[in-house]
């Protein structure tokens, strides 16, 4: 069922979202920018992240495997290691 509110979204989403203001905000970010991931995340599909990783080579990527979509309370001491980091 997960799966398919997931399908449903991201049709939803290319019907009727315009991106182009999100792209456009991206595309604008100067800071040094760490992308976190869970591997296990729900929300954010693996895709969605090397989209981003394709836009912005600059940027950086930390994989948490195990991980969900709420890092700091699933994994709070190695989260906040990269952060600090």
């Amino acid at each position: 069922m997960a799966d398919a509110v997931v399908a449903f979204a991201s049709v939803v989403s290319a019907m009727y979202v315009d991106r182009r203001p999100v792209l456009d905000a991206i595309d604008q970010v100067r800071a040094p920018t760490l992308l976190l991931w869970g591997d296990q995340d729900p929300l954010i599909e693996r895709s969605t992240v090397d989209f981003l990783l394709d836009r912005r080579p600059d940027w950086g990527l930390r994989v948490f495997e195990g991980a969900g979509h709420l890092m700091p309370m699933e994994l709070p001491a190695a989260y906040a290691e990269a952060v600090s980091a």
